[in-house]
């Protein structure tokens, strides 16, 4: 088994099998790596370690990665992956939870020793990142470094999502966006509130701009975009292009199979999800809708339902999107913009997350709530947030308007305080024209 001294041995050792696995796919040595690191974790005190210390399980009695103990499930679900550094060396896991010890909550399987290689990675793969370009290999191999310089072609999730990542990591980046403003999808008061704080991460936007050509140089690419009648010249070491998605189809035999696919590559389904073929059935990015793992999943479990005969069904109304900046933009049913033009006249209400205790204690004030209501009958027609935790905090709207809920629903509900949930409930209290501390 191979055994570790220090941390930067064991990282190197990461980073080593990580190029590895880029050259060739297939490598091996995971298991012996695997063991190293278990081995390793021992000595930085990890709640995993204590565990498996309870069961008087030590690395010695470790000899293969199945031999690993398996854990509660709950014990991972309370791990908290911030790392904490000690004398500037050691670093340990902290557990925000307790776990449980019964017999019956352990599950001796793959998707156990899946959560423990997760959480393995993921506190090693933490140690890769510092000052230094040569800790960003575990996330773009085939780059070495972080590039000076990137040019992202696109100002939706996808570039928007990437290009803050790469920014926050040293990267100086520029998005360009054909289309007037980011993130079109959402509401413009929410999209420019984003800018805003992109910019000051240090992102740069040239919105209107349509690039016509690429030409590679020395130093990286030389973009050309035509902003209106001018022409913009970008130079970057990196180009970034994230302009959508197009369904993953071919190759699949499905048009062989007689699987009918629409202009885009999107396979065809009727209302149950089934195929223009009797008996194959189809869900997810290959079929028409938002491209989302989330909306595949309630498909999955619709579609398999409807084959046993049982009703069910999926309402594309109100599925979440979210985008993974810092802060997150999550939203659900109709922007303001959709909602006026379906006819309805609405109320809406916003709710700046300056004002939230919790937002201001944890440092992260900025962004806003807003919900969107019909104003005769109340009914919550969508919600925009814009703030940490944003994926979490629309769950909420989500289950509201999935039952038919209106704003003063939302507003009379009890929310606990100091929480960041109170945000949505004060964008509701706005919206009915009760607003409580804006």
């Amino acid at each position: 088994m191979t055994s570790f001294s220090s941390l930067d041995e064991a990282c190197d050792a990461v980073r080593a099998f990580i190029r590895r696995c880029v050259d060739d796919p297939r490598t091996g040595g995971f298991n012996e790596l695997a063991l190293g690191l278990f081995a390793f974790q021992f000595a930085h005190n990890t709640p995993y370690a204590n565990l498996c210390r309870g069961e008087g399980r030590t690395p010695g009695t470790v000899t293969d990665w199945r031999d690993i103990p398996a854990v509660p499930t709950r014990a991972f679900k309370s791990l908290d992956l911030t790392v904490l550094p000690e004398a500037k060396r050691e670093t340990v896991f902290r557990s925000s939870g307790t776990t449980q010890t019964n017999r019956s909550r352990h599950y001796h399987n793959r998707s156990t020793l899946a959560l423990y290689h997760a959480s393995l990675w993921h506190w090693f793969a933490r140690h890769l990142i510092d000052d230094s370009p040569n800790r960003l290999l575990f996330l773009l191999p085939t780059l070495g470094q972080a590039p000076e310089s990137m040019a992202v072609i696109g100002g939706g999730a996808i570039g928007l999502e990437l290009g803050s990542v790469w920014a926050r990591l040293g990267t100086a980046v520029t998005v360009v966006e054909f289309l007037p403003r980011i993130a079109a999808t959402f509401d413009d008061d929410i999209t420019q509130a984003l800018q805003k704080l992109l910019q000051r991460q240090g992102l740069k936007f040239h919105l209107g701009s349509g690039v016509e050509s690429a030409e590679r140089t020395e130093g990286g690419v030389k973009l050309t975009a035509a902003k209106g009648d001018e022409k913009l010249v970008l130079e970057a070491e990196k180009v970034l292009v994230a302009v959508g998605r197009k369904p993953n189809t071919e190759g699949l035999g499905a048009a062989e199979a007689g699987v009918e696919l629409d202009e885009r590559g999107c396979i065809k389904t009727g209302a149950e999800w089934q195929t223009s073929v009797p008996g194959i059935y189809a869900i997810g990015d290959v079929v028409a809708g938002p491209m989302l793992a989330h909306k595949a999943e309630q498909e999955a479990i619709a579609a398999v339902e409807r084959m046993a005969g049982k009703p069910s069904s999926v309402n594309y109304d109100v599925i979440p999107s979210v985008i993974y900046t810092a802060p997150e933009l999550a939203a659900a049913g109709l922007t303001e913009a959709e909602a006026k033009a379906n006819g309805n006249e609405i109320a809406v209400g916003t709710f700046p997350f300056q004002a939230n205790g919790r937002a201001v204690a944890g440092g992260h004030a900025d962004g806003l709530a807003k919900v969107i209501a019909d104003k005769a009958a109340g009914r919550v027609l969508g919600a925009q947030i814009l703030s940490a935790n944003a994926s979490e905090l629309i769950a909420e709207a989500v289950l509201l308007m999935e039952l038919g809920g209106n704003a003063e629903d939302l507003a009379r509900t009890i929310h606990v305080h100091p929480t960041m949930s109170e945000g949505l409930r004060e964008a509701a209290h706005a919206a009915i024209g009760e607003p409580l501390h804006t």
